[in-house]
């Protein structure tokens, strides 16, 4: 994983999407579909949003942006804020204090950890 690029990883037989936030260098996770039109957020790029400065998962079909809670932060073709508020797309918690065989740790539910990859080395 890059600071520039999101990272795709089955998870369990799920497929997430992984990316650093540019100010913090915490590792967010989102399930790896854009909710729009089902596109691979792994496929797309990353932009920090100029109104609250997280970083965002941009989807490569439409350009849809969400940040790591799941919010979507832009919409190209719409007027900025006419989408919802609440998170629409799926986020997952990662823990980088709890560790598999070394790697940082994702929760998909009550009492579940997975390791993802190796993001310590992930460049921030």
């Amino acid at each position: 994983m890059t600071a520039d690029k999101p990272l795709g990883v089955d998870v369990l037989g799920s497929k997430v999407v992984l990316f650093r936030d540019a100010a913090t260098g915490a590792v967010q996770c989102l399930d790896d579909t854009c909710v729009h039109r089902g596109a691979p957020l792994s496929g797309g790029s990353m932009t920090v949003h100029s109104g609250s400065g997280k970083t965002c998962v941009v989807c490569p079909y439409h350009g849809w942006a969400f940040d790591g809670e799941g919010h979507l932060k832009d919409v190209p073709s719409a007027e900025p804020g006419r989408w919802p508020k609440r998170p629409i797309a799926a986020s997952h918690p990662v823990s980088g204090q709890a560790r598999f065989a070394g790697l940082p740790c994702a929760s998909f539910g009550p009492r579940q950890c997975c390791r993802l990859t190796d993001c310590s080395s992930a460049t921030q």
